[in-house]
């Protein structure tokens, strides 16, 4: 039996069918944790995030400090008035290891355990509001 370029066209598509076939396969098996499943409402909302950067921008004193040797986080929040909010520990390898904390001030100052936290990168997020206006500030740590 003769190789011919019908013969070829049969193998390419063969081989097509079954590539296609494993990749769809091979993507049912894709970790989807840490695709966000609200990102079409944090999109419309980015104009209002914007404006509570900028106001956390404004902030004077504001300040996320690690302390390894005391196992804390310490957040320095400079308010006028009575503060609600939430600081959002969110792990970039798993978010099923992502940590809400609400703000609860002494002072201007609020300390957050990190010992039970894996180590690596974390982002960090505050989220608040006192009796003025409304703030996010983040920032990226590494715990040892």
């Amino acid at each position: 039996m003769k190789f011919n370029w019908g013969h070829g066209i049969a193998i390419f598509f063969t081989f097509f069918v079954c590539a296609t076939i494993f990749q769809v396969i091979k993507s049912r098996e894709y970790d989807h944790t840490l695709v966000k499943e609200d990102y079409y409402i944090d999109d419309i909302q980015l104009d209002e995030l914007m404006v509570k950067k900028e106001n956390a921008i404004a902030l004077s004193g504001l300040a996320i400090s690690q302390n390894d040797q005391e196992g804390t986080v310490t957040f320095t929040i400079p308010h006028t008035g009575r503060v609600q909010g939430n600081v959002l520990f969110s792990s970039p390898v798993d978010k099923r290891q992502d940590r809400a904390f609400p703000i609860v001030l002494s002072g201007d100052q609020m300390a957050i355990s990190i010992r039970d936290l894996r180590k690596g990168m974390w982002n960090i997020q505050m989220d608040w509001k006192d009796d003025v206006k409304s703030y996010v500030y983040g920032e990226k740590i590494i715990l040892p």
